[in-house]
């Protein structure tokens, strides 16, 4: 799970990259969430958020047994998601391949031990500044500048810390091409592309960008039905499926590229790492990948 590239010169690479990066991003603290499923209803995980990835507790841990243990996070000072990404000594801290470490935890009191499980992101509520009225055309704007970006050959990607929108597109730039090709701005480092071409990498994001576009009409419209009729809108959200823009946006990519966005190095890798130590509830990678567009799509209309 390893992979590295070359950071060239930045002042050579043109800007056409976008800005990108949490709102506020403060001093870094523990992560709350790894996936959507972890958050509430109208919330996402974010995981471009200034915190530091820990391991958490899966199971009960008993007072008299006093306090409990604490997994290192073994990505060191690496902020965000974090996969392992430190390679042996002496040029890096760790590179065993565990995501927590210890990945688990025997009680004193006796019984079967305790595993950890990892977090990488903090829930993300109602935009802090104001968005647009329609954030559809940044999305495509947004989309448009990564896709360009992609198919030549990378590069820096700007940062502003004032746009909601453009941090759901930084999210959506990891789940296209996984962390270490799409790497996380934090601090006052600039968030960074790899050289993709010859890979699926500007098909992916591309889809994922009209994947989103068309979660957040979805979730526009139903919205919309609450206002007109709020009695018949909550019937038609309980009993009616929800079409699912994000899933048919991944299924028109090609088998070899459905297969290749899957294996990404993100929180929706499948099949996912056993050295997670966490419960992977979704069918497939492209499941996961969808039930991520669509908590993004829904944040946007918080307290709207």
């Amino acid at each position: 799970m390893r992979r590295t590239f070359v950071v060239g010169t930045l002042a050579a690479l043109p800007l056409v990259a976008l800005l990108l990066l949490a709102p506020g991003a403060a001093a870094a603290a523990n992560c709350g969430c790894y996936l959507a499923k972890d958050c509430r209803v109208n919330e996402y995980c974010n995981w471009s958020d200034g915190c530091t990835r820990h391991c958490e507790l899966q199971g009960a841990w008993k007072p008299e047994w006093g306090a409990p243990p604490i997994s290192k996070a073994d990505c060191d000072k690496y902020t965000g998601p974090c996969h392992d990404n430190e390679p042996q000594p002496p040029t890096g801290d760790d590179g065993d391949g565990e995501n927590c470490e210890p990945p688990s935890a025997t009680p004193p009191g006796g019984g079967p031990a305790i595993n950890f499980k990892v977090r990488d992101g903090n829930c993300a509520t109602n935009p802090i500044v104001a968005e647009p009225a329609d954030p559809l055309p940044r999305v495509g704007t947004v989309t448009e500048t990564l896709v360009q970006l992609a198919e030549g050959g990378g590069g820096p990607v700007l940062l502003a810390p004032s746009s909601y929108v453009d941090t759901l597109m930084l999210n959506l730039g990891i789940l296209a091409l996984g962390q270490y090709d799409f790497v996380m701005p934090h601090g006052t480092s600039l968030g960074y592309m790899a050289d993709v071409r010859g890979t699926c990498g500007a098909e992916a994001l591309r889809a994922l960008g009209e994947g989103l576009a068309g979660e957040i009409q979805v979730a526009r419209n139903r919205r919309a039905m609450r206002r007109v009729d709020d009695g018949l809108a909550r019937l038609g959200a309980s009993d009616t499926p929800a079409p699912s823009p994000a899933r048919e946006a991944l299924d028109t990519l090609s088998p070899a590229c459905q297969e290749w966005i899957q294996t990404r190095e993100h929180n929706c890798e499948f099949p996912h790492p056993a050295a997670h130590h966490h419960a992977f509830d979704y069918v497939d990678g492209l499941d996961c990948i969808a039930h991520q567009l669509r908590a993004m799509a829904e944040s946007l209309n918080l307290r709207r």
